[in-house]
């Protein structure tokens, strides 16, 4: 089969590969029918890497297929059955998988990043991470489930409440499924800080109230205009702006940093967010959001499929890499069939 593999020092390479073999019996063999680039993926082909990842592993942590083998004490799933993958995996014994939070795992792995992930025409994992798709739903539409899961869990921590006014800061995948997500909560207003002319139209198309160009636009002042004193909440989709959302959210507001970029460093006025009585949360993967999550896209609640604004083979992931890149593509998929 066809794979593309990380090799290292913001380097991958795509080569003919062996199928790969069940490891234990929990596991299944999936035909991957859709897949897509993350932000994750380009930080790791970045140099140096804004994420890490392991040399040689087969990329790609957003995917779905069909089942073609599993193994003997595989009892949710069975050869035919079309499944999404969630891409991180956990251990179930550390501290952290016992109290809740299996998000912050001691021991935890991922497809995609560290194991052999989606960017491939076959990938192995084991039952644990599968979510079993409705016949209806497209390959296409499942894959959203990771980016849009770990949203919905982010929105948990939030609690937005009805009219209140929202800053989403970067109009990327993730802050497309905020802004679908929050206008179907009934915010007041929805503003969008985005450079890319191009992702601004998407963010008007997916529910945006104003969708402003920070690089000529006055933010703060047109914030102003439209809020009492800020946004009641700003979210950081980017992982380099915190100073814009301490800036532009209102006083005892509330700071989602979604965003990560582990190049990313920032100087901070600490007085400022006391001042402001602000409240500052992350949000790492998704947190018992998947299977509420796969419900949303199989009634067709999100237009995830109209995010979608490349489709590439495996020997083409450069250009959808390059497109993302320069804010010319908002979802691009990658086909290992193509």
């Amino acid at each position: 089969m066809k794979g593309l593999f990380f090799a290292g020092n913001g380097r991958y390479e795509v080569k003919e590969t062996k199928m790969p073999e069940l490891k234990s019996e929990e596991d299944v063999l999936i035909r991957v029918e859709a897949a897509a680039i993350c932000g994750t993926d380009i930080h790791i082909l970045e140099v140096p890497p804004g994420h890490p990842a392991a040399e040689g592993a087969i990329l790609g942590h957003e995917f779905s297929g069909q089942i073609e083998k599993a193994g003997s004490k595989v009892t949710d799933v069975k050869p035919g059955d079309r499944v999404v993958v969630d891409p991180s995996l956990f251990c179930g014994k550390c501290y952290y998988c016992r109290h809740g939070q299996p998000n912050m795992c001691m021991h935890n792995t991922c497809l995609g990043v560290f194991l052999d992930g989606g960017f491939a025409q076959y990938c192995v994992a084991p039952q644990s991470c599968l979510y079993k798709v409705s016949p209806d739903t497209p390959a296409e539409t499942a894959v959203h489930l990771d980016p849009a899961g770990c949203v919905l869990t982010s929105l948990g921590k939030l609690n937005p409440q009805v009219g209140e006014n929202a800053l989403i800061l970067g109009a990327g995948p993730v802050g497309l499924y905020f802004i679908m997500m929050l206008k179907r909560m009934g915010m007041g207003k929805i503003i969008v800080s985005e450079p890319s002319s191009y992702r601004r139209q998407y963010a008007h198309k997916f529910g945006a109230d104003l969708a402003i160009d920070p690089s000529s636009e006055p933010l703060e002042q047109i914030l102003k205009e439209h809020t009492v004193d800020g946004a009641d909440f700003s979210v950081d989709t980017v992982g380099t702006l915190i100073n814009d959302a301490v800036s532009y959210t209102r006083k005892g507001g509330r700071i989602l940093l979604f965003g990560m970029n582990s190049n990313a460093r920032q100087t901070i006025c600490q007085n400022t967010i006391t001042r402001k009585d602000l409240t500052i949360m992350g949000n790492y993967a998704s947190r018992f959001k998947f299977d509420d999550t796969l419900r949303i896209l199989e009634k067709g609640l999100l237009p995830v499929e109209d995010m979608v604004t490349h489709r590439v083979s495996l020997e083409e992931f450069q250009s959808g890499i390059d497109a993302l890149k320069s804010g010319r593509a908002v979802k691009v998929f990658v086909d290992p069939w193509k």
